[in-house]
């Protein structure tokens, strides 16, 4: 059987002030769970980093989408 060579590149959550209570975030992929800190870098398969930076990515698109939707009902509100 070929060994496969995984690749760790370095990922950072940063905390959120809506849920500063949580310390960490699971990602499950293949029945596998990694458990990454928030708030530190960690170095992780790059597989994971993918499915994490798409998280921030997808986050930070509706915290934007809120915050235009809410500055749109002000001025309609005006």
């Amino acid at each position: 059987m070929a060994e496969v060579k995984v690749k760790y590149v370095p990922v950072f959550i940063p905390e959120d002030p809506l849920n500063e209570w949580e310390k960490a975030k699971m990602v499950t992929i293949n029945g596998v769970t990694y458990t990454i800190p928030i708030g530190e870098t960690v170095e992780v398969p790059d597989f994971v980093a993918e499915v994490v930076n798409e998280f921030l990515a997808n986050q930070k698109k509706a915290k934007d989408d809120h915050k235009a939707r809410m500055n749109a009902l002000k001025e309609e509100m005006k």
